[in-house]
């Protein structure tokens, strides 16, 4: 399930919500209840299995 990031326009809040694409119109600021909110886009990262955490090409072996 995808998180989603929110900004009250209420109390300026920003806050991360665990919900389906369906059910973010149903959230509510956490602070003041306030259904007012500007969903926020934040940068993610992805990682598969066998990465090696940096670049296209694999990590040059020592030595």
């Amino acid at each position: 399930m995808p998180q989603y990031e929110f900004e009250c326009l209420c109390c300026s809040y920003r806050f991360t919500v665990l919900t389906s694409w369906r059910e973010r119109e149903k959230v509510r600021c956490p602070r003041c209840k306030n259904g007012e909110l500007k969903q926020v886009w934040s940068v993610f990262s992805a990682r598969s299995k066998g990465s090696t955490g940096g670049g296209c090409r694999p990590a040059a072996k020592a030595g």
